[in-house]
């Protein structure tokens, strides 16, 4: 999967952010910590140790994947990203 180079990445605060492409879709912490990740290039295991290193409890690593597919999933379907 690759980002939608249409897509627009607005944080203006540490939590929260917005993408905008015809749509919009607001990112918590976890969100922006994904986006930041796939700006860098990350696959699924680095989304996953990125969420690691951002927060100081996550849960486990099944759990957390299972998690960063959701949001690649639910970014895929509304156009955010592109595979």
């Amino acid at each position: 999967m690759k980002l939608n180079p249409n897509v627009v990445f607005r944080q203006d605060e540490p939590d929260v952010a917005v993408l905008y492409v015809p749509q919009t879709c607001a990112l918590n912490g976890a969100g922006i910590a994904l986006w930041k990740a796939l700006e860098a290039g990350a696959d699924r295991a680095g989304l996953v140790a990125a969420l690691k290193a951002t927060f100081a409890v996550c849960p486990d690593d099944a759990t957390l994947e299972r998690d960063v597919d959701a949001f690649l999933e639910e970014l895929l379907q509304k156009g955010f990203l592109l595979e």
